[in-house]
């Protein structure tokens, strides 16, 4: 498990930027804290409830970036679950 602290801003975490971090605002989530309370599945799900951009991308940057990692790194299988976790 990472020790990002709950604090961190999302535009501070590895792989996002302010795109994402704006994105994410919208759906009030502006922490890792939010993300992990949420789940990542479940915050794709509110992106696409809301009609806003829900790309994988956009999961695998937030699964790595909990992880400290690039997103390019993940695990295939680590992708494999995050899509069927995320598919509506």
């Amino acid at each position: 498990m990472s020790s990002i602290p709950d604090h961190t801003q999302i535009s501070d975490l590895r792989n996002c930027g302010p795109a994402s971090a704006s994105l994410l605002a919208g759906i009030d989530v502006y922490t890792v804290g939010d993300v992990r309370r949420l789940g990542i599945p479940m915050i794709m799900h509110i992106l696409r409830q809301h009609n806003l951009p829900a790309s994988m991308n956009l999961a695998f940057a937030l699964e790595a970036g909990l992880r400290d990692e690039h997103w390019l790194e993940l695990d295939k299988d680590v992708k494999d679950a995050l899509r069927k976790a995320c598919s509506d």
